[in-house]
C-alpha cells in the first residue's frame, strides 16, 4: 500500500490528515482538562441533546474544530435555507460513497453534512427565522438525507449478515423520529436521552474515515477488512438506537396505562 506511487501518495496524505484529526482531539482534551484553553468563541452545546455514549468533551472538540467554518458562513451572510440545502445534498452524497465502498468519502460527507445541519439551525435561531414551517422543512430534509445515507450502507452490505445490523440501525433511526412526533401528539414529555443525529454522525462518520487507516496497520499483524471499524460504529448506532426506542416505548406505554 505504501510502495505504489498511485496508491501510496493518496494513502500517505489520508494518513496525515487522520493523524492531524487525532492530534487535534488530544490537544483539545488535554488543554481543556488542565484549564489552559482560552477559546473566546467556544461554541455552545445548547442545540445538542445529551448523548448516550459520547462524552461532552468529544462533542465540544468537533464543534470547536469546525467552528471556523461556521464563522465563514456568518461572515459571508450565507442564508440558512442555502446552508440547509447544502447539508442535505452533502449527506445524500454519502449514498454513492457507501454504495461503492468509498467509506472515507462517505464518512466525510456524513460529518460535513451533519455539521452544516447544526450550523443551519444556529443561523436560523440567530436570525430569528426558526418558524414552524422551517422546523417542518428541516425535519423532512434531515429524515430524507439520513435515509439515503442508510440506503447506501444497505446497498453495500447486501447479501451479508451485517445487512440486518444496518437495517436495525436504519429502523431505529426512523422510530426515533416517529417517537418525537408522537410525544407532541400524546402530550407526553419523556425527557429520555435518545440517539440523536449528532451522535449518529460521529459514530458512523468518524469510524468510516478512520477504518482504512486502522485496517492498514492491523493487516501487518492479522487480516482485517478495510471497513471493520466502520462496522463497529454502525453496530453501536444500531444498539443505542434500539435501546433508545425500547426506553421510549416502555416509558410511554406505562404512562398511558
Amino acid at each position: 500500500m505504501f510502495l505504489g506511487w498511485d496508491v501510496g501518495i493518496p494513502f500517505i496524505l489520508y494518513a496525515l490528515v487522520s493523524i492531524v484529526l487525532i492530534a487535534s482531539y488530544i490537544y483539545f482534551i488535554v488543554f481543556e482538562r488542565v484549564g489552559f484553553v482560552g477559546f473566546k468563541e467556544k461554541p455552545s452545546l445548547e442545540e445538542i441533546p445529551p448523548a448516550l455514549l459520547l462524552n461532552r468533551s468529544s462533542q465540544e472538540w468537533w464543534l470547536w474544530l469546525t467552528h471556523p467554518l461556521e464563522k465563514i458562513f456568518l461572515k459571508r451572510d450565507v442564508h440558512p435555507h442555502t446552508l440547509g440545502l447544502i447539508s442535505f445534498f452533502i449527506t445524500s452524497f454519502s449514498l454513492i460513497g457507501f454504495s461503492f465502498g468509498w467509506f472515507v468519502l462517505a464518512g466525510g460527507c456524513v460529518l460535513l453534512g451533519g455539521t452544516c445541519g447544526i450550523f443551519h439551525k444556529r443561523l436560523l435561531k440567530k436570525q430569528g427565522l426558526l418558524t414552524q414551517n422551517q422546523t417542518f422543512l428541516n425535519f423532512n430534509l434531515d429524515l430524507l438525507g439520513e435515509s439515503l445515507m442508510f440506503l447506501g450502507l444497505l446497498d453495500h452490505y447486501t447479501n451479508t449478515l451485517f445487512f440486518y445490523v444496518v437495517f436495525i440501525a436504519f429502523l431505529s433511526f426512523i422510530l426515533i423520529h416517529f417517537s418525537k412526533i408522537r410525544e407532541e401528539g400524546l402530550g407526553i414529555t419523556t425527557k429520555i436521552p435518545m440517539l440523536g443525529r449528532f451522535e449518529r454522525m460521529i459514530w458512523i462518520g468518524i469510524s468510516s474515515i478512520f477504518s482504512p487507516l486502522i485496517s492498514a496497520f492491523a493487516n501487518y499483524f492479522f487480516p482485517m477488512s478495510n471497513t471493520w471499524l466502520a462496522s463497529v460504529g454502525i453496530t453501536i448506532v444500531a444498539i443505542l438506537g434500539a435501546y433508545s426506542c425500547y426506553q421510549w416505548f416502555d416509558f410511554v406505554y406505562k404512562k398511558l396505562k
